[in-house]
């Protein structure tokens, strides 16, 4: 078996991120519009969501009790998010087949999306894909919109900027979405009915960003590149409010290869490299550097995200995988590693990607 790449998961922005968006940049009404952030009492941020190779898709608790939800293809599709209710569950076969779980309607969909580089769920309640489309007659990346019965809703506003992995961040109401600027190399913010640009987020001076997670209710976590080089990605912090951009990552060097970042409850950063050949290196972030990364001897982890204080990961042999990845977890504090034994595929639902 090929190990797949695991992606962390793109799951839903806090309410108080939606809260600062509505109040600095107005909201449009757009898909989710009329849907309610999911209440406190069934949100499952921290969850892993994960595809065992018999094909069980599951939900693994914090506490590490497990829910079977339903079965699936584990060769035909890769799990990629879930809502953060634990209700609708998306999956992929990274090629452009989508196939949507209603875990309370008990519901599959399956539908084509053109040559799909990335999808994910929207905000709040996952009632709709977004899909970014590979144009083969233009070579353009294409921002879409489906309902999860497979229906074409829109083409949405999408720089094609090149800044490592395509990511589109949603607030956590829906009603706007953040993407890499059109111009200028900066963030830019779209309401998500047609994807028109509302704002302009403020960049470090000559960088191309592009956007990865919220990282806190007001600020944004974006990779930064002065040449539009990915590997010499650094990570910087970008506020709504118009208050200079501070740098993570890499403080004096343009080269620091890190292109993702989450920040602990404990307070420790954990940084994530770039992919290069086979899983990227990752660990906390000391002095701008992953000063340690994680090892596993001989064999190779790589990060899906975080839960609470927890570094979720994969472990599997060599560079280009070749052994079917186990499911393991690194306290940050401790350094107290669980083994959760194999999977085929996991998403970790994040309360700020």
């Amino acid at each position: 078996m090929v190990v797949k790449r695991i992606r962390p998961v793109v799951a839903l922005a806090t309410a108080a991120v939606a809260a600062v968006l509505g109040s600095a940049l107005g909201s449009t009404p757009g898909a989710n519009a009329s849907a309610a952030t999911a209440s406190a009492a069934t949100t499952k941020n921290g969850w892993i969501a994960l595809v065992t190779p018999s094909g069980a898709v599951q939900l693994l608790s914090p506490s590490g009790t497990r829910q079977r939800i339903t079965t699936v293809d584990p060769a035909a599709y890769d799990i990629r998010d879930v809502s953060v209710d634990g209700r609708r569950f998306l999956f992929s076969d990274g090629l452009g087949r989508v196939a949507v779980y209603d875990a309370g309607a008990r519901k599959w969909s399956h539908f084509r999306v053109g040559q799909s580089a990335d999808v994910r769920l929207t905000r709040p309640t996952g009632a709709a894909v977004l899909a970014t489309v590979w144009d083969p007659h233009t070579g353009a990346t294409l921002l879409q919109r489906w309902s999860i019965g497979g229906a074409f809703q829109a083409t949405l506003n999408y720089p094609n900027v090149v800044t490592g992995p395509q990511v589109v961040l949603p607030s956590a109401d829906g009603l706007t979405y953040i993407s890499s600027g059109s111009a200028g190399g900066g963030l830019e913010v779209h309401e998500n009915a047609k994807g028109t640009p509302i704002k302009n987020l403020p960049m470090p001076n000559g960088y191309l960003c592009g956007p990865r997670r919220w990282w806190d209710a007001g600020t944004v976590l974006a990779a930064c590149s002065k040449t539009g080089d990915y590997v010499a990605m650094n990570i910087w912090k970008i506020p709504l409010d118009g208050r200079p951009p501070t740098q993570l990552s890499g403080a004096g060097t343009d080269r620091a290869e890190i292109d993702w970042g989450w920040k602990t409850p404990s307070g420790p950063i954990v940084a994530r490299g770039v992919y290069l050949c086979g899983p990227a290196e990752f660990g906390i972030l000391e002095g701008g550097v992953i000063a340690h990364p994680v090892s596993f001897g001989h064999k190779r982890p790589d990060l899906v995200g975080l839960s609470g204080n927890r570094m979720v990961m994969t472990v599997t042999d060599g560079c280009e995988g070749g052994s079917v990845p186990t499911l393991v977890t690194q306290d940050v504090r401790t350094g107290a590693r669980v083994a959760y034994g194999t999977i085929d595929s996991a998403v970790v639902i994040d309360a700020r990607s």
